[in-house]
């Protein structure tokens, strides 16, 4: 037996959606009835104005730089792991250690070793960038020539394909 995969939307008919989908329904009184897709369909219509067997065209697209996080990402690992060489590492009083980098204040890591404080820092830098370029805030540190912000402003201001 080979099996087939049917995407729900691409199914318009709902009748055709029953005929894939639905097993048979028995004609003895004691078997219970699956509920049709059908008028499943219909009800969903009725309740929510929307034809439930047609793609929606009004999703909003993902953000612009999440469509360049492909190029964007070996510029982030680069930039966190220079980063990581910069960090400083200093025991606490509680014997925990401190991690940071002198040229990006506020951001910071402590865990029970040095080299997890330094893993922890280099997470808290991904996403410290990540939400950087989401909001557009490009007063990143330039670190080591790289710029950031220059690249981030020219793959940003690229034009949209059709």
């Amino acid at each position: 037996m080979t099996s087939q995969i049917i995407y729900a939307e691409s199914v318009k008919d709902p009748e055709k959606f029953d005929q894939l989908f639905l097993p048979p329904v028995g004609d003895s009184a004691s078997s219970t009835q699956t509920p049709s897709i059908a008028s499943w369909l219909e009800t969903m219509k009725r309740k929510t104005g929307r034809d439930m067997t047609q793609s929606s065209p009004n999703l909003d697209p993902p953000p612009r730089w999440k469509l360049f996080l492909g190029v964007l990402r070996p510029l982030i690992e680069e930039y966190v792991s220079f980063a990581i060489s910069r960090s400083t590492i200093e025991q606490l009083a509680d014997e925990t250690y401190y991690a940071a980098v002198p040229e990006i204040p506020g951001v910071w890591a402590d865990s029970a070793s040095p080299q997890s404080a330094r893993e922890e820092l280099a997470e808290v830098i991904r996403e410290w960038l990540e939400l950087k370029i989401e909001d557009e805030d490009y007063d990143i540190p330039s670190l080591n020539g790289l710029d950031l912000n220059a690249n981030l402003r020219y793959l940003l201001s690229a034009p949209s394909q059709p």
